[in-house]
């Protein structure tokens, strides 16, 4: 799990990042004050998705597992999703980009939970 704590207040953010296997990923978050929400798009080669909004989940793009080699997770310490522009530039939320391997150990996790 890599933390992304390059996340700063900015309402409007482009991050390049990349993954373990060597992915070079385009995240854009946008913070909706009206909606108290983060939306993030997210680009990598022929992938392209559009308007996730952030919740706290173990990889909230688990649906995707089959067309991207990489996963986000959000935690926040309190269990509320992330709602404030600051969230994680104070650290109330974090956003984790996975790795294959880490994807696939929660989704075997979530479909064994013994």
């Amino acid at each position: 799990m890599q933390l992304l704590s390059q996340i700063t207040n900015d309402p409007y953010q482009q991050i390049p990042l990349t993954a373990d296997d060597g992915t070079l990923i385009t995240m854009t978050l946008r913070y909706l004050p009206t909606q108290q929400q983060w939306i993030m798009n997210l680009s990598s080669g022929l992938f392209q998705l559009n308007g996730i909004v952030i919740t706290n989940g173990l990889n909230i793009l688990s649906q995707y597992i089959n067309q991207i080699t990489y996963g986000m997770s959000c935690i926040s310490n309190d269990l509320i999703d992330p709602f404030l522009v600051n969230d994680f530039s104070e650290n109330r939320s974090k956003l984790y980009l996975l790795n294959q391997t880490e994807c696939q150990t929660i989704a075997t996790a979530i479909k064994n939970p013994d």
